[in-house]
């Protein structure tokens, strides 16, 4: 600086000074040489000026300016600045990078950038730049860089424009980078989119072609269905009316293994058909309320038979926490129950077959179930079990030879339990017996709260002491459930001997038994030498007894009186059996002794006070047709009850030909089906170039409508009689006796109803349970048969009815309403009927807004039905 001094007279410079407070400063020193007129030096004199925020701020800018220098290279971005009043644009090194060349190659970066542009991007560019600098946008754009190697680079450039104070643009301030790879990423994305897309329309291709397949494989199993149901008739039919012939002992072999046969064949064909729909995912799920105790009721009764040839015990138990009203498909828990009991009677040789019914979770609305099927036959072997529900398996190749079946059954009921939001499994022993198990959750009914509980019904059971007798543990456990429930007080033992002591013990304790149900079956003391023991001791006179057999061993009212036995069952027993047989065992009516026999109504049958059979022993072949099944269900019980055995068909072209290769004496023919009407099949049987056996076969019309022109529309077609519908016991046995030859009843003749009493009165009620009962002359268990089926079957009936609706099927729609009012009036469902009749009408002239605007009246109806029905039902139980 004193040299500057000394040369020119004046100097500056720029230091750093400490502060007092150790901090350091930095300042700027100005200095001057002064001299006087002659020129001599004076002194110096030293401005000094604090230089240390400008010193700070420098810095700081320094570090940014060198920060965004290294961010700008480590992110590929070049940065530019182009000088718009001297036309001269400037690169930082990244620049020249992105543009493949390096800046010792061209002093002018304008020149370079418009030569690097791709031929087909220059003018874009040109205008971009122009566009910026006119302000009508931003400069935001992409353009290519072609490399002196000739390779193309993606270029993404980003710039602001800054204007003087007239608005005019003096600088552009710019970034570029590279985007060559997101771009090459972007076009394979939009490649590998393109190929997807191809793909997803090439496999929609396929699924549609699926779709098409499985809906053609389901046309064509439905249609073979159908077309291999009408030779079964034929097959089934004749190898009825060959087993009514006299045969020899190999000809009775060889006409029970065709129809065994034909049996089998037609399980396997519903297998098929099921899992068929569940494989493409076109089987449906009803939602109906229905009584979980009953339904195991019916299917233990159903399958007893079957058990009981083997010498097997089948029994059934609920545990109290399980709701008895529950809301799903009852058809298709019937099924998977069904497959399993039928398999476990099927591979068990002697004990018994359980089920049972627990709880596994209770919601406010629904509950998980869990149900079991426990046998005590062969067992699996442990390398079996993994492949047991796969479809066509068995355990082993002999299996099929020795016990049949299709393999298809396991498989089935495990996607229908999965179907129904649950699961399957199994545990077995070989050798010691099986365990199946499935779960599925079930909606709660909406009747629960209206079902008097068990232990409120009836008020004569309640704290009553009962003895339970039984060598079976399971059946003693299912009876002392079923009456703990009910408020009585069971105790269990094993045998006679037991029971004996335990009667004279409690007369001792002052806490007699009441009532007593006693197994007839027992190894050493049978049931029989119990109850004459019991009778013969005037100390046990007041126990009531009831007896419990197996199926098949009867013998009459007398005999049981005799042995000291009040009433007796046969097992399985149904819970609302067993527990009138208990509250008629303590009740004292119409001056009844303890010892007088009281049958139970399972118990009248064919060997003990069975009802007249007008027609037994006549061996009359009798063809129904009817495709409505509540009606069918009618018809066939009437016909057994009547003595008779009657062939089933579902329409008009199934009757004919029938008819063609069976030489039936009668047919009962319903009015309006399905493929072809009752009219119809009965002119093609009275036509004599048809091939029938026999055109002149005594016909039987079967139609809710009884006015005079539809009895002459009957007598026109060919028809011989008519029975109106619903059908009553006497009016058919009645028809039937005049028409059957050979038939020589003893009975009474009916009024039938004229036209002029169906006038509709208005009080319409909703269900008679009495006029149900008097036309099907007090047969109670084929009205509650009549009832379940009509239940169970009606929703299903409305649902085919909103379709025909939607599709405009005017005849269709007809035929149906007048299917569903014919099964509310074999329930005696008044109102239903009626509004089933006004629809059937409305349909027939054509009116089908008419019919779709009472839709939701018919729901209405058929569930004030239902609950009407069920109440009515619970309250003659109760009673």
């Amino acid at each position: 600086m004193l040299l500057s001094l000394e040369k020119s007279g004046t100097a500056s410079c720029e230091k750093r000074y400490i502060r007092k407070d150790g901090t350091l400063t930095w300042v700027r020193l100005t200095a001057s040489a002064q001299h006087d007129a002659q020129g001599t030096f004076l002194h110096y004199i030293t401005l000094v000026e604090d230089i240390n925020a400008r010193k700070q701020a420098e810095d700081k800018l320094q570090k940014t300016s060198d920060r965004l220098s290294l961010a700008a290279r480590a992110g590929g971005v070049g940065i530019w600045d182009y000088d718009l009043e001297n036309d001269r644009l400037g690169w930082d090194e990244q620049m020249f990078r992105l543009y493949g060349v390096t800046e010792s190659e061209t002093a002018d970066a304008y020149e370079v950038w418009q030569a690097g542009l791709h031929p087909e991007d220059r003018q874009r560019g040109d205008e971009e730049v122009e566009a910026a600098i006119r302000g009508d946008r931003d400069f935001d754009t992409e353009f290519r860089v072609v490399w002196p190697d000739g390779s193309i680079h993606h270029i993404h450039a980003l710039a602001l424009v800054k204007r003087d104070g007239q608005g005019k643009a003096i600088n552009i301030i710019g970034t570029s980078w590279d985007i060559t790879s997101q771009k090459q990423a972007a076009e394979e994305i939009l490649e590998s989119n393109r190929r997807l897309g191809e793909e997803t329309r090439r496999v929609s291709q396929l699924a549609m072609e699926a779709e098409k397949a499985n809906a053609a494989k389901s046309e064509f199993l439905a249609n073979m269905s159908h077309e291999i149901r009408t030779p079964m008739n034929g097959v089934i039919g004749m190898t009825g009316l060959l087993l009514d012939t006299d045969l020899t002992p190999e000809q009775q072999h060889y006409a029970e293994t065709v129809r065994a046969s034909g049996g089998s064949l037609l399980t396997l064909i519903n297998d098929i058909l099921d899992f068929s729909k569940i494989e493409a995912k076109k089987l449906d799920l009803e939602t109906l309320e229905f009584s979980l105790p009953t339904l195991l009721d019916d299917l233990a009764a159903t399958l007893a038979i079957q058990a009981h040839g083997k010498g097997l015990e089948i029994l059934a138990i609920t545990d109290p926490a399980v709701p008895a009203m529950l809301c799903g498909d009852p058809g298709r828990l019937r099924q998977i129950l069904t497959n399993l009991v039928g398999n476990a009677i099927k591979f068990t040789a002697k004990g018994e077959v359980a089920m049972r019914a627990t709880m596994v979770e209770a919601g406010e609305n629904d509950c998980l179930l869990r149900f079991t099927v426990r046998d005590t036959g062969m067992g699996i072997p442990a390398d079996k079990i993994g492949s047991l529900f796969d479809k066509f398996s068995q355990v082993d190749a002999s299996t099929t030879r020795k016990f049949g079946g299709t393999g298809l059954g396991l498989a089935i009921s495990k996607q229908l339990a999965e179907l129904m939001g649950g699961e399957m499994g199994v545990t077995s022993r070989e050798g010691q017996g099986s365990e199946f198990w499935f779960t599925v959750r079930l909606g709660r009914g909406q009747l629960c709260d209206e079902i008097p509980s068990e232990n409120e019904r009836p008020a004569n059971l309640r704290g009553v002491r009962l003895l339970i007798v039984d060598d079976n543990a399971t059946s003693r456990e299912i009876l002392s459930v079923l009456t703990t429930g009910w408020g009585m007080r069971p105790y269990e033992v094993e045998g006679g001997p037991w029971a004996l002591q335990s009667l004279y013990q409690a007369l001792e304790e002052d806490d007699p038994f009441k009532v007593a149900i006693i197994d007839m079956q027992m190894p050493g003391m049978d049931g029989e030498a119990v109850g004459r023991a019991v009778h013969a001791d005037a100390r046990l006179a007041k126990t009531r007894l009831v007896m419990l057999t197996s199926l098949g061993i009867r013998h009459n009212a007398k005999h049981y009186q005799e042995n000291g036995f009040s009433s007796c069952a046969t097992k399985p027993i149904r819970r609302e059996e067993l527990l009138n047989l208990l509250s008629s065992a303590l009740s004292e009516v119409d001056g009844t002794l303890p010892g007088a026999a009281k049958v139970s109504t399972e118990e009248i049958r064919p060997a003990v006070n069975e009802p007249a059979r007008p027609f037994a022993g006549l061996h009359a072949r009798i063809l129904l047709a009817e495709d409505n099944s509540t009606n069918r269900e009618v018809a066939l019980g009437i016909l057994k009850n009547l003595g008779l055995r009657a062939d089933a068909v579902a329409n008009g072209a199934e009757v004919v030909a029938a008819i063609e290769s069976i030489p039936y004496d009668l047919i009962l023919m319903d009015l309006s089906m399905p493929v072809m009407d009752g009219l119809e099949a009965t002119r093609h049987i009275r036509d004599p170039y048809s091939k029938v056996l026999r055109h002149d076969l005594p016909i039987i019309a079967m139609t809710a409508n009884v006015m005079q022109s539809d009895r002459a529309s009957c007598l026109a077609a060919g028809m011989n009689d008519f029975v109106p519908k619903p059908v009553s016991k006497a009016l058919l046995r009645e028809a039937l006796g005049k028409w059957l030859p050979n038939a020589n009843p003893v009975i009474q003749p009916v009024a039938k109803p004229e036209a002029a009493v169906r006038s509709e009165a208005n009080d319409i009620v909703l269900f008679d349970w009495q006029g149900m009962l008097d036309r099907l002359e007090g047969d109670e268990n084929l009205a509650k048969i009549v009832i379940e089926q009509f239940l169970e079957d009606t929703p299903a009936q409305i649902e085919i009815l909103k379709g025909l609706v939607e599709r405009g099927d005017k005849e269709g729609a007809g035929r149906q309403a007048h299917s569903i009012k014919g099964a509310s009036s074999n329930v005696n469902g008044q109102r239903l009927r009626k509004l089933a009749a006004e629809m059937e009408k409305a349909a027939d002239s054509g009116d089908l807004a008419n019919v779709n605007q009472r839709m939701v009246e018919l729901d209405v109806e058929f569930l004030l039905l239902k609950y009407a029905i069920k109440k009515e039902c619970l309250a003659v139980q109760g009673a």
